[in-house]
């Protein structure tokens, strides 16, 4: 890609003699952000807090809706250079306080994320295919200290959906993507490398109650409420077990049992990744890169979706430029069980809509708390 397809456009304003640009997206660190640097311009002082897009003459806009946070200029005999990092619009709903109660709760994840975003005047997409018809307000209550973010997380746990942010600057709520959308292929990648460790995964994983809940009698064995296996089981120790308590004293076994599924399937989804280097940013034309995108993979010797009959998620992205190397995008790929949304306990009447399903389910020790 030639150097002059890139672009930046500050308030209005489009720069071509871009140097460098690195952009970064991931599932595990909200908001995207970005760094820039530019060459031989001197009679443009930008400002911190300037709106931001960038893109390319090739693929049109990539991502816009971002903001300039820290700016700063340097002259010497032979250059005039300015470097810029900011993030996307949805900072807005991580810094500071939502300064709201619990009495102000719209009663769905879809109105809440109207309510908050509308208040910072953040575009919001709610692309998930699930009702999101459970009643918030009843089930968790607020700070007034809580960002908007932070209510918003926990009611995604709650409708057992994901959300991040796109690349025109909104937030998403989502399902976690379940249709391949294309095949990465041995000839496309630069640099391709392959991880895979069991390291933090267990043959079963259960769900005990607090030895302090008023359902555990003193000197009783643990009580199971929830119990999951790997799904690969057959391959690891069986006496590799992990236990964990219920951080609720008298959490429901509905709960616990997802929160056991929730264990399994997150170590399972992490113990395999992909990372692959691809020059260019877009994988059609005006398609770009992005995350919560599943995809085919046809590396033979690294990963082959043929043999494992399984499409890895991309959980991470880097779009970079130098005049360099010209355009480069790094993709980390994860299996989708990596990210099955961590159930939330609400309330005795929450109802099981979280966390991907594990074909071993265990035998639950009883059905209550009472």
């Amino acid at each position: 890609m030639a150097e002059n397809e890139i672009y930046v456009l500050a308030n209005g304003k489009k720069y071509n003699n871009v140097e460098q640009i690195s952009i970064h997206a991931s599932l595990d660190a909200l908001p995207r952000s970005f760094d820039i640097s530019y060459i031989d311009y001197a009679g443009q002082i930008l400002k911190a807090r300037s709106n931001i897009t960038i893109g390319t003459t090739k693929d049109g806009k990539l991502f816009s809706n971002a903001y300039a946070e820290k700016i700063s200029k340097k002259r010497t005999a032979t250059s005039d250079t300015m470097q810029m990092s900011g993030r996307g619009h949805i900072k807005d709903l991580l810094d500071g306080s939502a300064n709201i109660r619990s009495s102000q709760l719209p009663s769905t994840i879809d109105l809440l994320a109207k309510f908050l975003c509308d208040a910072q005047n953040v575009p919001y997409k709610n692309l998930a295919k699930k009702s999101n018809t459970n009643n918030l307000t009843a089930a968790f209550s607020v700070g007034c200290d809580e960002s908007a973010f932070a209510i918003l997380e926990r009611a995604a746990r709650y409708e057992a959906v994901i959300i991040y942010d796109s690349w025109d600057g909104s937030f998403v709520i989502n399902d976690v993507a379940s249709k391949p959308v294309t095949t990465i292929r041995a000839e496309q990648v630069t640099d391709v490398a392959f991880n895979q460790s069991v390291a933090e995964r267990y043959y079963s994983y259960s769900v005990v109650r607090n030895q302090n809940s008023v359902a555990q009698e003193p000197g009783q064995t643990p009580i199971v409420d929830g119990i999951a296996y790997d799904p690969e089981k057959d391959t690891i120790n069986p006496s590799r077990k992990l236990t964990i308590i219920n951080s609720k004293s008298d959490g429901t076994v509905d709960f616990s049992q997802r929160l056991a599924e929730w264990y399994a399937n997150r170590a399972y989804g992490k113990s395999t990744s992909l990372e692959v280097t691809i020059p260019s940013w877009a994988y059609e034309t005006g398609k770009y890169w992005d995350i919560n995108m599943l995809v085919n993979v046809d590396i033979p010797g690294y990963y082959q979706t043929t043999q494992t009959k399984k499409a890895l998620l991309i959980s991470e992205v880097t779009l970079s430029f130098s005049i360099q190397n010209g355009t480069e995008a790094m993709l980390r790929l994860t299996l989708p069980d990596a990210y099955s949304p961590q159930p939330l306990d609400v309330s005795q009447n929450s109802v099981t809509n979280a966390g991907n399903n594990n074909n071993y389910i265990g035998v639950k020790s009883n059905t209550s708390d009472g």
